[in-house]
């Protein structure tokens, strides 16, 4: 892959050239449509100045903010808590797991192997408590495709962490970006002791309570709708479990997860970036709404299914303050979906308003005052 020197450079600053201009022919046909037969907007106006001023620097101030939400990072740790008052396998003295997600890493231009080694040691160094390392997909791009080793490099540091460890710790499932190198993400994961779970499962014991692994493969619209059948079955093959976690590239393929039991479920999605265009990164705006939300589509945080599948946000991440990140999650339903913003990019950099993601998570699994006697 291409060092740093070349990134900062040649293509980060080509990236973002390049969405500068199409997004000035956009920004300057949308004023010309808007201000036309206009005597305001005539010929000499003041007004006609000051747009052509906005018009030659707002598509690059944007596309400059953009390059600085895709390479910036924000740290979030989020905590869910199942009150697991119907679970017959709770353990009575409660149970908690400490979670790092990575997800959309899309090794390239604008994340290196050495970017993703600094996030994975920074993190593992400051989390040494950590339970499971758990990876959603969209590892690669065209560029990291040709380079065999840039994923294990990247993630080096996981094969030391895994081997202090007396149970296995990472694991991973596969984007919309890996089909075509799968077996090259097997070998480059295996190698640094990540499990690549393509519609399997896998019970790992933890602190004496058992925990299933479920990793679903990406599943594009003509084949989405054997992905209900697949999970069930795949679900249903562990028992005396006490907590479920589920590897979902795609956070709209939320619905297809029926619950099977009442194992206090978590899944792990991300896919979207965050959203990609929206106003929770931007100074003195308090609201995190997303050009995603135009089509009730999951963006990022913690969502739960009504009664028709649709995926809802949890009232606790709206009632946050301005740039109050971390959240806390109670509830008494068996299934929770959390959404990540992503570690990396692919494209042009058109992350405006929603920053990439790094952060811990813990799932806590309590029982009732009755499960504890």
């Amino acid at each position: 892959m291409r060092d740093l020197q070349w990134r900062y450079t040649v293509t980060r600053p080509a990236s973002v050239w390049l969405l500068t201009q199409i997004s000035w022919f956009a920004f300057a046909f949308t004023l010309r449509k808007i201000l036309v037969g206009r005597p305001e907007a005539s010929k000499g106006s003041m007004i006609k100045r000051v747009l052509h001023v906005l018009t030659l620097t707002m598509p690059l101030c944007l596309c400059i903010l953009g390059l600085f939400h895709t390479i910036t990072p924000i740290e979030i740790n989020n905590s869910v808590t199942f009150k697991s008052n119907i679970v017959a396998n709770s353990p009575k003295e409660g149970f908690e797991l400490k979670l790092f997600q990575l997800t959309d890493i899309h090794l390239g231009t604008f994340m290196s192997d050495k970017q993703l080694h600094n996030i994975v040691h920074d993190t593992l160094e400051r989390h040494p408590d950590l339970d499971l390392v758990l990876l959603t997909g969209d590892f690669y791009t065209v560029e990291s495709s040709r380079e065999k080793k840039a994923l294990s490099n990247g993630l080096r540091s996981l094969k030391t962490f895994a081997e202090s460890k007396s149970h296995p710790v990472g694991w991973a499932c596969p984007g919309n970006h890996d089909h075509d190198v799968q077996e090259m993400a097997r070998e480059e994961l295996e190698s640094v002791h990540v499990n690549y779970l393509v519609d399997e499962q896998r019970v790992v014991e933890i602190r004496g309570e058992k925990v299933q692994i479920v990793g679903l493969d990406y599943r594009f619209r003509k084949s989405v709708e054997s992905l209900s059948r697949i999970y069930q079955d795949l679900a249903s093959k562990a028992v005396g479990i006490s907590a479920r976690i589920v590897l979902l590239h795609n956070p709209s393929h939320f619905k297809y997860i029926v619950p099977v039991d009442t194992v206090p479920t978590l899944i792990l999605s991300g896919h979207l970036h965050g959203g990609q265009f929206g106003v929770r990164s931007f100074p003195l705006i308090s609201s995190d709404w997303t050009v995603l939300r135009l089509f009730s589509m999951p963006d990022f945080g913690f969502y739960f299914q009504n009664a028709n599948g649709q995926a809802i946000k949890f009232e606790e991440q709206s009632q946050l303050k301005h740039m109050e990140l971390d959240v806390d999650i109670v509830t008494n339903m068996t299934q929770v979906q959390y959404v990540h913003s992503g570690t990396g990019f692919y494209g042009l950099p058109l992350r405006v308003g929603t920053q990439s993601e790094r952060g811990v998570m813990t799932m806590r699994i309590e029982p009732t005052e009755t499960q504890r006697r």
